[in-house]
């Protein structure tokens, strides 16, 4: 699950919601979700690139 936040303050905000939602799947699928969270700054100048370049041809926006 890739989340794009504004800040580094947002990314620590979904911390908590994040691994619930991760041992929530553990329990209903078998499988927990692996969340990639990064802020539009880490975004715009990654680490990996061909990794941002994998996200970007199959992202789905969901508004928040």
């Amino acid at each position: 699950l890739f989340v794009l936040v504004p800040s580094d303050a947002a990314k620590e905000q979904l911390r908590a919601p994040l691994d619930s939602l991760a041992a929530k799947c553990l329990e209903l699928y078998g499988n927990p979700i692996q969340a990639f969270v990064l802020t539009e700054k880490e975004f715009k100048r990654p680490s990996n690139p061909a990794l941002m370049e994998n996200i970007s041809k199959g992202i789905t926006v969901l508004p928040g």
